[in-house]
């Protein structure tokens, strides 16, 4: 179900407004049309600027096309400036099939962009300073000859070209309600939705289409890598959010999923030392798990340093039919005395700990992706293992004797300068970049969702990601009377409730909190402008996000710790996580 601020009118039929086939496509040019665009050219070159009375007739299959496409961006003949932009196309097209001995309608992809030119400045070096059409020209080669390259072509004002290619009347209504939309969503004009525009329009370009149902993400990951203006990108990812909670794509782009797939792309070290039988097993049961997509990542990486040392000890042993008692006893032993950098190459803090022994519960959680993995291999019916995964990989009682609970342990002053930080804050307490402008837009976030925020971390015990699935109207008050010993009823006690969503332990539940938690999530949905549904990563329920702002998540713990400075860097750098 959408909400109303996803809502959006279908696009208006669209027909391509150049119909390359209805004219002649001829690569080579007849013997009399050799002649005149000769002519021609040796008269452009001695500054007349007439055409002899010929040409026109001897050149008709050539400039038919060109007219039409010209009165179709605009270049007509009653004003003097458009016809000077027609007389500019023309010329440079005829100059070029002299150049190529080939009509236009036969140039590739690189004689276009030479054309061109590789930005605005290599286009006037090329043609001088009155070659004033180098975006009417552009059109001409995107709607007649299906010349898309624009990446060759440095920085352009796509807006307006794609208003030339399929009308502003098409293109602009588009922009404008989804404008509109991101607006409603708490995006800003200025610096925020700026970017969509130059984007929706090198996107409609890229799809040689202005319909919003054509575009795919692909092609916006493919524009967001090529694109050189950084609000360009930007806008490309804001409008990736806005069609993902329309329906039309299935993620938006900077939010892929930390799969294992995904990493494999980016780490081209990931296999190294792998043998492809063993990889080939690990990518079959990363694509058939049902484990969350963080769980399969983690599991898979493990399988696969676990691939390594099969390839360095037993080359023998190529996939689970493969593993013996004999095997995993030996696997057992390896993983008790490995060390960090035996079966990978470590990255981030792990780098400075080579050669450091793996900690208890790494270890353990070795153990345990093998067990899953040989296990679900065998209950599938994939291979026939020769052993019991729980019992011959089980964890020694050496490694379990060393895991157990290792509470990380904040100062009681460094607390109470967090509570009291939290609950005082104010908008001159927020970085500069934070504060909302004189019109009362934010640069990031309100005010009231940022007090909010604060106060649940704090407040409320919550994981990161059930801080981030908790849904408008979570809190619920409880009113319940208190009774003196004769019966007399007092006045109502209330207690404030949190419905915890369906979490990596348990199921939804309700806690009671701090009546401070209700009163400023009530107050930040008073104020939350609409924001679209997302889906549940867990249940799979459509819901609405209380933490939502510009049609996205926010940014948890990036967003907290600025706001406390004096505490947070400690904090933070001692517990990632925030957590007590």
């Amino acid at each position: 179900m959408k909400t109303s601020a996803d809502a959006i009118p279908p696009t208006p039929p669209w027909r391509w407004p150049v119909d390359p086939s209805s004219y002649d496509r001829a690569p080579d040019l007849s013997s009399k049309e050799q002649e005149h665009i000769s002519r021609l050219v040796t008269r452009f070159a001695a500054g007349g600027r007439g055409w002899h009375k010929t040409a026109r007739p001897a050149l008709a299959r050539l400039l038919l096309p060109l007219h039409d496409t010209l009165d179709h961006l605009g270049a007509t003949t009653t004003e003097k400036r458009n016809n000077t932009v027609r007389t500019t196309v023309i010329c440079l097209l005829i100059q070029a099939m002299h150049r190529h001995n080939c009509s236009f309608w036969a140039f590739t992809h690189d004689q276009w962009t030479e054309m061109l030119g590789s930005d605005y400045y290599a286009y006037v070096d090329q043609h001088g300073v009155t070659a004033n059409a180098r975006q009417q020209l552009i059109a001409v080669a995107f709607l007649l000859c299906a010349f898309d390259r624009l990446d060759l072509l440095g920085r352009l004002a796509f807006h307006a070209l794609a208003e030339k290619v399929f009308g502003a009347d098409i293109v602009n209504p588009v922009i404008a309600e989804m404008e509109a939309n991101l607006q409603r969503w708490g995006y800003t004009k200025k610096g925020n939705v700026t970017g969509l525009r130059a984007a929706l329009a090198r996107a409609m370009l890229a799809h040689r289409s202005p319909r919003l149902e054509d575009l795919r993400r692909e092609t916006l990951m493919r524009l967001f890598h090529e694109a050189e203006a950084k609000i360009t990108r930007r806008g490309l990812v804001i409008l990736s959010y806005a069609l993902v909670r329309r329906g039309l794509i299935g993620e938006a782009l900077g939010r892929e999923r930390q799969t294992w797939r995904l990493k494999r792309l980016d780490h081209r070290h990931a296999t190294q030392g792998v043998s492809a039988e063993w990889f080939q097993w690990c990518d079959r049961w990363f694509a058939t798990s049902t484990l969350q997509p963080s769980s399969r990542a983690g599991t898979v990486n493990r399988l696969l340093q676990a691939g390594r040392w099969l390839a360095r000890e037993r080359p023998d042993v190529c996939g689970p039919a493969d593993w013996d008692r004999e095997v995993a006893a030996a696997f057992v032993a390896a993983v008790d005395r490995a060390t960090i950098g035996g079966w990978s190459t470590p990255v981030g803090p792990n780098k400075d700990r080579v050669g450091e022994p793996f900690a208890p519960a790494s270890k353990e959680a070795m153990l345990r992706a093998m067990r899953t993995f040989l296990s679900d291999c065998h209950e599938w019916g994939w291979a026939t293992v020769r052993l019991q995964p729980t019992r011959a990989l089980a964890t020694p009682r050496s490694i379990r004797a060393l895991i157990g609970p290792d509470p990380r342990i904040i100062a009681d002053d460094v607390w109470a300068k967090l509570i009291w930080a939290g609950l005082n804050l104010e908008e001159d307490d927020l970085p500069q970049a934070f504060r909302p402008h004189a019109d009362g837009s934010c640069t990031f976030y309100p005010i009231a969702l940022v007090k909010a925020l604060a106060v649940v971390w704090l407040f409320t015990g919550l994981r990161r990601n059930e801080i981030l699935r908790l849904p408008v109207g979570c809190i619920r008050w409880q009113t319940s009377p208190d009774e003196h010993d004769d019966g007399a009823e007092a006045d109502q006690a209330r207690t404030c409730l949190l419905d915890v969503p369906v979490n990596k332990t348990g199921s939804t539940f309700t806690k009671p909190v701090d009546e401070v938690v209700g009163s400023l999530v009530r107050a930040w949905e008073a104020v939350r402008p609409p924001q679209p549904t997302r889906i549940d990563s867990k249940t799979g329920a459509r819901f609405a996000p209380l933490f939502f702002y510009r049609g996205r998540p926010v940014c948890v713990f990036h967003r907290i710790r600025p706001l406390i400075p004096a505490t947070s860097d400690q904090l933070f750098h001692d517990h990632p996580t925030g957590r007590r």
